[in-house]
């Protein structure tokens, strides 16, 4: 007997049915790499990011379209995705206690931020709970100095930046020193404070990629290393941002990068996890130089 099969061919993989759609079968996505990872900017649908951390070792947790929170023990591995909840996924940040915290996006309702905690001798998450969260209210906005909002926003972003972009990620960095990523209408910038002033860092990076997606440094002490995700690209500055490289060698032509993320493993092992919006997640594994710092080679040699 012949038999007639539908396949549909979706976002969410590729799925057949041959009772015309009363039951479907979707085993052919299975080793597919089409999860479509969330970003700090929500221009990709919803906001979320990429965890990682030493308290969860070879491990990474990312907020994905359609498909919620997952996470991959990547050594020995990969291993497969397996799900901290369901809906479409959100903010994952791995904390130093063993927790990491997760919310979902994209409801009609707020949704609280769950936290779980990950079993070494199982490498599985267990315990799920709904901490509290306590809310800061209105407190006294008169500014001390009695400066003017111009004055404040002149301080903030600098007379050549945009006014109207919105900050997404804030990262610290050595000798009182920080970096963001700022958005607006489909273009970014990279910004950093030095001394008083926030000012644009981004040279070597062309305007015509548009936004940026991610962006994170090394932990290590005298590390003078960032990296930073547009949609087409991996970046890397080894002078605090003065300049930069591409660094994407191994990526796909169009990766549609998203979150990244460094982590220092317990055993020292270092590595690059890079979200991608329909690509799934990459790694980079790390050499540490003798001073323990870093070492993301621009291209050709790249990221792979």
């Amino acid at each position: 007997m012949i038999t007639e099969r539908l396949y549909v061919g979706s976002d969410g993989g590729v799925v057949s049915t041959i009772d015309k759609g009363k039951t479907f079968n979707g085993p052919y996505s299975k080793h597919l790499q089409n999860i479509q990872c969330y970003s700090v900017d929500a221009g990709c649908e919803s906001w979320g990011t990429v965890g990682c951390g030493r308290a969860m070792p070879a491990t990474v947790a990312t907020g994905v379209q359609d498909n919620g929170n997952l996470y991959a023990v990547m050594n020995p591995g990969p291993g497969p995705f397996t799900h901290l909840d369901g809906a479409d996924g959100g903010f994952n940040a791995s904390l130093s206690t063993g927790w990491v915290l997760h919310t979902i996006g994209l409801q009609a309702t707020p949704q609280p931020v769950n936290a779980s905690r990950w079993d070494i001798p199982t490498r599985t998450f267990v315990d799920v709970r709904t901490p509290p969260i306590n809310v800061l209210k209105p407190g006294n906005t008169k500014d001390p100095d009695g400066l003017k909002n111009g004055s404040v926003v002149e301080y903030l972003y600098g007379s050549g930046l945009n006014p109207q972009g919105t900050i997404l990620r804030i990262v610290p960095f050595a000798d009182w020193r920080a970096f963001v990523i700022q958005n607006w209408d489909s273009q970014g910038d990279i910004i950093a404070l030095r001394g008083l002033i926030w000012e644009p860092a981004r040279t070597g990076i062309p305007t015509t990629e548009g936004t940026f997606w991610g962006l994170d440094q090394s932990r290590n002490i005298n590390n003078q290393t960032l990296v930073a995700t547009r949609d087409a690209h991996v970046w890397v500055s080894y002078d605090v941002a003065r300049t930069w490289q591409r660094a994407s060698k191994g990526l796909p032509t169009r990766p549609h990068c998203a979150d990244i993320r460094f982590v220092k493993e317990t055993d020292g092992s270092q590595h690059l996890y890079l979200g991608t919006y329909g690509r799934s997640v990459w790694i980079a594994d790390l050499l540490a130089d003798v001073e323990g710092t870093l070492n993301v080679p621009p291209e050709p040699g790249g990221i792979h």
